[in-house]
């Protein structure tokens, strides 16, 4: 279901990723729309502060994570 990436774009850092990206979409939808909002602005939040000095490659998926927690980007 879930795989661990044998590397991770972010040092120090594991990553993973669902098998199928229907499985994915499915366990996205699962979870509550308030919830959802919070993940999405902490990952929002933790992408800010690892990508460091590369901050400018990340800066659309930050957007994209704050937009879908629900606040203005």
């Amino acid at each position: 279901m879930i795989f661990r990436r044998e590397r991770s774009v972010f040092e120090a850092t594991d990553e993973y990723i669902f098998k199928h990206a229907l499985l994915r979409d499915v366990t996205y939808e699962t979870v509550l729309l308030k919830l959802r909002r919070v993940y999405h602005a902490q990952v929002a939040q933790w992408l800010e502060g690892i990508a460091g000095e590369r901050i400018s490659e990340y800066l659309s998926r930050i957007a994209r994570h704050y937009e879908l927690a629900g606040e203005a980007v």
